[in-house]
């Protein structure tokens, strides 16, 4: 009996692959390496790729970075989402604990709190999906209490979030660490 022939991807199957390939080879070498210490070539050859699909599809090494720095945005913010869909009420303790899971990432610390400041700028923060998350979250407390603070009360607390995250993963405790900042958020804020 014979067998079925294998059905050919399609020029935007194949597309889409190779793009896929690279930006997980993107996401692994930055998060290692950091933006300075990774080439474009070195996450060409990690895809066993030229550096023409990196040009083709990301234009270059800012662009291909601006893209890794999304996709792991988007795993702090699919898990700040994960929060409020399982609550009526999602609070700041479940949030942090969402946001102190993904940060056990070393690719995600790296590259999300590490270099995109420095590469991106920090205003770009602002309209990530985690930033717009971790605001609709505050606005269920009465924080907003310094002539319309809200924008600053959420700049403050992720900006305490992430510094906390970058001590607790660069100590390599980060169970006791985690606790301890826990508790901290605990005493920063009410229950809503």
């Amino acid at each position: 009996m014979a067998s079925k022939p294998k059905k050919r991807k399609t020029q935007s199957e194949r597309r889409s692959e190779t793009q896929a390939i690279l930006l997980q080879s993107a996401c692994k070498l930055f998060g290692r390496k950091g933006y300075a210490g990774t080439s474009l070539e070195d996450i060409a050859n990690e895809c066993g790729l030229t550096t023409s699909p990196v040009y083709h599809y990301y234009g270059n090494k800012k662009q291909l970075f601006n893209a890794a720095t999304e996709h792991m945005e988007s795993k702090l913010s699919n898990a700040i989402c994960r929060v409020v869909d399982s609550s009526d009420k999602p609070d700041a303790y479940a949030m942090w604990n969402a946001f102190l899971e993904t940060c056990k990432n070393d690719e995600f610390r790296q590259i999300v709190l590490v270099d995109a400041p420095n590469i991106l700028g920090r205003e770009r923060w602002r309209q990530c999906s985690a930033f717009v998350e971790v605001s609709k979250i505050l606005q269920k407390y009465e924080l907003d209490f310094i002539n319309g603070g809200g924008e600053l009360m959420a700049r403050m607390l992720l900006s305490a979030f992430a510094e906390a995250a970058l001590m607790i993963g660069e100590s390599g405790d980060i169970d006791n660490l985690g606790g301890q900042a826990f508790d901290v958020v605990q005493r920063l804020l009410p229950k809503p």
